[in-house]
């Protein structure tokens, strides 16, 4: 298992760890993680995320990060926003040597998957200035965090 999944799995397996306990302690139940690669999800399944990320390094002390050079805003689901649903969505993405998103996955979904589509297909769309390790492009993995908040009304002055 490689350097990236084992840390994922000790990440998952811990925060569900310390929610069954909260649970428990609290007669709410057991957590359950949700499938955030369903039928209508727009990630990329895990097969093709571990090919499309294969060879990507992590940005660190030798790889530089990648820069945003052009950021498309997420289409806010008409149907959320009226319900005034606000949410995080958290991604695991692939950015490759020329700084196009090529895989990305959902690590923590807003639990509306309308607002996690809307998310992945916005950050597909975004180009970063690649990068770097000793100057040379590197495809690289990347946590990407779009948060959806409907602007709240001013209050009537009435």
């Amino acid at each position: 298992m490689n350097r990236r999944k084992r840390f994922l799995v000790t990440a998952f397996l811990g925060i569900g760890a310390v929610l069954c306990l909260s649970a428990a302690a609290t007669g709410l139940g057991v957590f359950e993680p949700q499938n955030v690669v369903g039928p209508g999800s727009h990630a990329t399944l895990p097969e093709e995320f571990e090919r499309l990320g294969a060879g990507a390094r992590t940005v660190g002390e030798e790889v530089t990060a990648p820069q945003l050079i052009e950021k498309v805003q997420p289409a806010y689901p008409v149907d959320l926003r009226a319900a005034r649903v606000d949410g995080k969505v958290v991604l695991h993405a692939v950015i490759d040597e020329q700084g196009n998103v090529t895989a990305v996955e959902v690590l923590r979904s807003s639990r509306h998957e309308g607002l996690d589509n809307a998310a992945i297909d916005a950050v597909r769309q975004w180009r970063y200035k690649p990068a770097t390790m000793e100057g040379t492009p590197v495809k690289v993995h990347f946590t990407v965090v779009v948060n959806f908040t409907v602007e709240k009304a001013a209050p009537d002055p009435s």
